[in-house]
């Protein structure tokens, strides 16, 4: 297991919110904000409890407020606000909490832009990248994924060769894999592996999020795989997308989506190669993947209409009725989800 023990964390949280509470009026006052809003966000991103992410929101506020206005130390409690913003976005699915990151990002990005003294310029513009590729995924502004890509070349290029390095590489492969969705360019999808081998070669191999780095690259030679029908791929995708679930824990807030990938891709080499057991694996790791996912969840009605697939490709196996009931359930569920991305809805139409 890659992260620390819960009853640390707990300990740690307690400690935080103890120093915090002692003297409001201490000159440490912020430092010990953004320890116990480090501490909350370590936990629910181990652990994925939203109670967790909501009391850091609200601490990371107070964290603002004690900061002078337009100082750097306000941009860096800003752009810390924004990033819970879009961690409760992929949640709730309220696409206010995503305009409101942007707008702070943007804020913030323009007022740092060419300032050398703030040094986590790569982790601002990282980050408004991503957000940016979230919203053009909900709504289909071009313009944003442009934007996104313009914005997460620029962090990699600023970042040094620490563990942020790792992560603004694999934003950037997210967000090419989003330009090649839209243009069926396959040498922005070579891009994309490109930049994400380089995610992988520049992760510690103690870091937490190590099986982020492994999950993305297996996404996206499963999506070369569809390409090529190069067996060699989705080989390569299903060991990386079983080492990815065995390095999450069970609560993990991003198990849901390692979960999911490891379902296609064992659904993709039962298509291969026939066997009956791959897709079965694919059902079961399907269904973990709902389960782990919350209902207002934006990405909830695209692994309902991948599960609802799988259920009719058994369903033309077994020609059992239940399995064919199994797959319009899902759909229809797909069709209905509150906060689909649009092209979620028209796949499940379909």
């Amino acid at each position: 297991m890659q992260t620390r023990e819960l009853g640390v964390i707990d300990e740690n949280i307690a400690v935080q919110r103890e120093a915090v509470e002692t003297d409001e009026n201490s000159p440490q006052l912020l430092e010990r904000l953004g320890n116990l809003w480090l501490a909350l966000s370590e936990r629910y991103e181990t652990h994925g409890d939203q109670n967790d992410l909501e009391e850091a929101i609200e601490v990371v506020k107070q964290a603002i407020e004690v900061t002078e206005e337009d100082s750097l130390e306000r941009m860096a409690q800003l752009s810390n606000y924004a990033n819970f913003l879009g961690d409760r976005y992929l949640r709730t699915g309220s696409i206010r909490d995503l305009e409101e990151s942007i707008h702070i990002f943007e804020m913030v990005c323009d007022r740092i832009e060419d300032d050398e003294l703030y040094l986590d310029r790569h982790k601002c513009l990282s980050n408004f990248g991503i957000q940016l590729s979230r919203r053009y995924r909900r709504i289909g502004t071009v313009g944003d994924l442009r934007q996104a890509i313009q914005v997460g070349r620029k962090a990699c290029k600023l970042s040094p060769d620490d563990d942020s390095k790792s992560k603004h590489l694999s934003n950037l492969a997210i967000i090419l894999k989003h330009e090649y969705f839209r243009t069926d360019d396959p040498d922005v999808l070579e891009e994309a592996i490109s930049v994400q081998r380089k995610a992988v070669e520049a992760v510690h191999k103690n870091h937490p999020d190590i099986f982020a780095t492994f999950h993305n690259l297996a996404t996206l030679l499963t999506t070369k795989y569809k390409l090529t029908q190069n067996l060699e791929d989705l080989e390569e995708a299903l060991r990386l997308g079983r080492l990815a679930v065995d390095l999450t824990t069970e609560d993990h807030a991003n198990r849901a989506a390692c979960l999911n990938t490891l379902a296609v891709q064992l659904s993709d080499m039962s298509k291969k190669t026939g066997v009956s057991s791959h897709l079965h694996e694919a059902i079961d790791y399907g269904q973990k993947a709902l389960d782990a996912t919350e209902e207002s969840h934006p990405e909830r009605a695209s692994r309902l209409v991948n599960q609802g697939g799988r259920y009719g490709n058994l369903f033309w196996q077994t020609k059992e009725k239940e399995h064919l009931d199994a797959a319009i359930a899902h759909l229809d569920s797909a069709l209905h989800s509150p906060s689909a991305y649009d092209d979620s809805r028209i796949r499940a139409g379909k």
